[in-house]
Protein backbone atom coordinates (compact mmCIF):
# COMPACT_ATOMS: atom_id res chain seq x y z
CA UNK A 1 0.00 0.00 0.00
CA UNK A 2 1.13 3.48 -1.07
CA UNK A 3 -0.26 6.71 -1.11
CA UNK A 4 -0.30 7.11 -4.64
CA UNK A 5 -2.04 3.71 -5.18
CA UNK A 6 -4.64 4.72 -2.54
CA UNK A 7 -5.29 7.89 -4.60
CA UNK A 8 -5.49 6.35 -8.31
CA UNK A 9 -7.88 3.66 -6.01
CA UNK A 10 -10.15 6.92 -5.00
CA UNK A 11 -10.40 8.11 -7.93
CA UNK A 12 -11.24 5.20 -9.81
CA UNK A 13 -13.73 4.60 -7.30
CA UNK A 14 -15.56 7.57 -7.83
CA UNK A 15 -15.47 7.38 -11.81
CA UNK A 16 -17.52 3.93 -10.96
CA UNK A 17 -19.90 5.68 -8.26
CA UNK A 18 -20.24 8.16 -11.42
CA UNK A 19 -20.90 6.25 -14.45
CA UNK A 20 -22.01 2.45 -13.67
CA UNK A 21 -25.47 2.14 -13.42
CA UNK A 22 -27.58 1.15 -9.95
CA UNK A 23 -28.23 -2.54 -10.18
CA UNK A 24 -31.49 -3.75 -10.33
CA UNK A 25 -33.16 -6.41 -7.82
CA UNK A 26 -33.59 -8.78 -10.76
CA UNK A 27 -29.92 -8.51 -11.98
CA UNK A 28 -27.54 -11.44 -12.78
CA UNK A 29 -24.77 -9.60 -10.64
CA UNK A 30 -24.67 -6.07 -9.35
CA UNK A 31 -21.89 -4.39 -11.45
CA UNK A 32 -20.81 -1.61 -9.20
CA UNK A 33 -20.34 -4.03 -6.50
CA UNK A 34 -18.45 -6.59 -8.60
CA UNK A 35 -16.37 -3.95 -9.81
CA UNK A 36 -15.45 -2.95 -5.95
CA UNK A 37 -14.73 -6.44 -5.23
CA UNK A 38 -12.49 -7.40 -8.11
CA UNK A 39 -10.46 -3.87 -7.58
CA UNK A 40 -10.54 -4.64 -3.85
CA UNK A 41 -9.07 -8.34 -3.86
CA UNK A 42 -6.29 -7.33 -6.52
CA UNK A 43 -5.29 -4.30 -4.10
CA UNK A 44 -5.48 -6.56 -1.01
CA UNK A 45 -2.86 -8.49 -2.97
CA UNK A 46 -0.70 -5.69 -3.91
CA UNK A 47 -0.64 -5.92 -7.03
CA UNK A 48 0.69 -3.04 -8.89
CA UNK A 49 -1.26 -0.26 -9.10
CA UNK A 50 -2.03 -0.23 -12.99
CA UNK A 51 -3.64 -3.61 -12.30
CA UNK A 52 -5.72 -2.71 -9.27
CA UNK A 53 -7.51 0.16 -11.22
CA UNK A 54 -7.45 -2.24 -14.46
CA UNK A 55 -9.44 -4.80 -11.64
CA UNK A 56 -12.00 -1.76 -10.65
CA UNK A 57 -12.47 -0.88 -14.72
CA UNK A 58 -12.46 -4.14 -16.38
CA UNK A 59 -15.99 -3.90 -17.39
CA UNK A 60 -16.98 -0.18 -18.23
CA UNK A 61 -15.71 -0.32 -21.47
CA UNK A 62 -18.03 -3.26 -22.09
CA UNK A 63 -21.32 -2.61 -19.49
CA UNK A 64 -20.99 0.94 -19.16
CA UNK A 65 -20.03 1.87 -22.42
CA UNK A 66 -18.29 4.17 -21.29
CA UNK A 67 -15.70 6.15 -23.65
CA UNK A 68 -12.23 4.74 -24.38
CA UNK A 69 -11.00 8.34 -24.37
CA UNK A 70 -12.18 9.07 -20.79
CA UNK A 71 -10.35 6.00 -19.43
CA UNK A 72 -7.18 6.92 -21.40
CA UNK A 73 -7.00 10.79 -20.14
CA UNK A 74 -7.73 9.32 -16.28
CA UNK A 75 -5.89 6.64 -16.08
CA UNK A 76 -3.77 6.21 -18.82
CA UNK A 77 -2.86 4.09 -21.48
CA UNK A 78 -1.37 1.25 -20.14
CA UNK A 79 -4.99 0.91 -17.86
CA UNK A 80 -6.82 1.13 -21.15
CA UNK A 81 -5.31 -1.43 -22.51
CA UNK A 82 -6.16 -3.62 -19.93
CA UNK A 83 -9.36 -2.71 -19.78
CA UNK A 84 -9.43 -3.05 -23.75
CA UNK A 85 -8.36 -6.97 -23.52
CA UNK A 86 -11.04 -7.74 -20.95
CA UNK A 87 -13.62 -6.36 -22.85
CA UNK A 88 -15.67 -8.88 -24.79
CA UNK A 89 -15.79 -8.35 -28.71
CA UNK A 90 -19.77 -8.82 -29.07
CA UNK A 91 -19.12 -9.70 -33.08
CA UNK A 92 -16.95 -12.50 -32.18
CA UNK A 93 -17.61 -15.98 -33.09
CA UNK A 94 -15.94 -17.10 -30.36
CA UNK A 95 -16.21 -14.57 -27.59
CA UNK A 96 -14.63 -15.85 -24.45
CA UNK A 97 -12.03 -17.43 -26.60
CA UNK A 98 -11.04 -14.10 -28.02
CA UNK A 99 -11.13 -11.99 -24.85
CA UNK A 100 -8.69 -14.28 -23.48
CA UNK A 101 -6.29 -14.54 -25.95
CA UNK A 102 -6.16 -10.69 -26.41
CA UNK A 103 -5.50 -10.79 -22.40
CA UNK A 104 -2.67 -12.97 -22.94
CA UNK A 105 -1.44 -10.64 -26.14
CA UNK A 106 -2.20 -7.46 -23.67
CA UNK A 107 -0.05 -9.47 -20.88
CA UNK A 108 0.23 -11.25 -17.69
CA UNK A 109 -1.48 -8.42 -15.63
CA UNK A 110 -4.42 -8.50 -18.47
CA UNK A 111 -5.08 -11.98 -17.67
CA UNK A 112 -4.69 -11.96 -13.83
CA UNK A 113 -7.67 -8.71 -13.70
CA UNK A 114 -9.61 -11.39 -15.76
CA UNK A 115 -8.77 -14.29 -13.35
CA UNK A 116 -9.59 -12.06 -10.51
CA UNK A 117 -12.78 -10.79 -12.53
CA UNK A 118 -13.75 -14.98 -12.87
CA UNK A 119 -12.98 -15.86 -9.20
CA UNK A 120 -15.25 -12.80 -7.94
CA UNK A 121 -18.10 -14.57 -10.47
CA UNK A 122 -17.12 -18.52 -8.49
CA UNK A 123 -17.93 -16.43 -5.40
CA UNK A 124 -20.62 -14.33 -6.14
CA UNK A 125 -22.57 -17.88 -8.06
CA UNK A 126 -21.82 -20.17 -5.81
CA UNK A 127 -23.38 -17.56 -3.42
CA UNK A 128 -26.49 -17.19 -5.34
CA UNK A 129 -26.48 -21.22 -6.38
CA UNK A 130 -26.56 -20.50 -9.78
CA UNK A 131 -25.32 -23.63 -11.21
CA UNK A 132 -26.34 -22.07 -14.50
CA UNK A 133 -23.58 -19.48 -14.74
CA UNK A 134 -21.36 -21.19 -12.91
CA UNK A 135 -20.78 -24.03 -15.34
CA UNK A 136 -22.20 -21.92 -18.42
CA UNK A 137 -19.80 -18.51 -17.77
CA UNK A 138 -17.04 -19.60 -14.83
CA UNK A 139 -16.41 -22.77 -15.43
CA UNK A 140 -15.46 -22.57 -19.45
CA UNK A 141 -13.73 -19.32 -18.46
CA UNK A 142 -11.76 -20.82 -16.53
CA UNK A 143 -11.05 -23.74 -18.99
CA UNK A 144 -9.73 -20.66 -21.51
CA UNK A 145 -7.74 -18.89 -19.13
CA UNK A 146 -5.92 -22.50 -18.51
CA UNK A 147 -5.97 -23.24 -22.36
CA UNK A 148 -4.19 -19.67 -23.31
CA UNK A 149 -2.31 -19.03 -20.09
CA UNK A 150 1.37 -19.76 -20.59
CA UNK A 151 3.05 -22.17 -18.56
CA UNK A 152 5.76 -19.96 -17.35
CA UNK A 153 2.96 -17.27 -15.88
CA UNK A 154 3.31 -17.94 -12.57
CA UNK A 155 1.20 -16.37 -9.98
CA UNK A 156 -0.80 -17.63 -6.83
CA UNK A 157 -4.35 -16.43 -8.18
CA UNK A 158 -3.94 -18.69 -11.15
CA UNK A 159 -3.56 -21.48 -8.26
CA UNK A 160 -6.79 -20.04 -6.59
CA UNK A 161 -9.19 -20.17 -9.80
CA UNK A 162 -8.03 -23.81 -10.22
CA UNK A 163 -9.67 -24.42 -6.76
CA UNK A 164 -12.30 -22.96 -7.22
CA UNK A 165 -13.09 -24.84 -10.51
CA UNK A 166 -12.09 -28.26 -9.37
CA UNK A 167 -14.83 -27.08 -6.58
CA UNK A 168 -18.05 -26.72 -8.85
CA UNK A 169 -16.80 -29.32 -11.99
Amino acid sequence: MDVTTDIACEKAIKFLAKNVALAESDSRKPRLMHAMRVGMYLYDRGYAKEVVIGGFLHDTVEWEDMSTNAIKDIFGEWVLSIVLANTKDRDSNNVVDDMIARCVMCGNEALIVKTADIIDSFRWYVAQNNTKELTDHCVKTAEMIFHYKPQEWKDDIYDELHKWQKSVM
